[in-house]
């Protein structure tokens, strides 16, 4: 009869190439994933130039204007107002040293 023993470097072998099997699909799938998001970024910003192109040709001036200033401020209260709103739900939470058999 065969024992675990016996099989052990064979199951360790297999687990080992089954990790690196899914390592590398990961890897593969997040790589395809940031040159679509890549490629879809590319696309607009090049729709974006042509359009802003085609604005300032026709007599459009760049909006330098009271607009920034404002996305600013109104940034700046959103960040300040949003951990008055909160219930504290997203708050970092210390890690339970129980193991469950109290």
């Amino acid at each position: 009869m065969f024992g675990r023993e016996e099989f052990r470097p064979i199951i360790d072998g297999i687990t080992i190439g089954l990790l690196v099997l899914l390592v590398f699909i990961g890897a593969l799938t997040l790589g395809i994933g940031g040159v679509g998001v890549m490629n879809i970024m590319l696309v607009s910003v090049d729709e974006r130039v042509r359009e802003i192109g085609l604005r300032r040709a026709l007599g459009a001036r760049l909006p330098l204007g009271p607009r920034r200033p404002a996305l600013r401020i109104a940034s700046l209260k959103q960040r300040l107002r949003a951990p008055l709103l909160s219930d504290g739900s997203s708050a970092p939470r210390p890690a339970s040293r129980s193991t469950g058999s109290e």
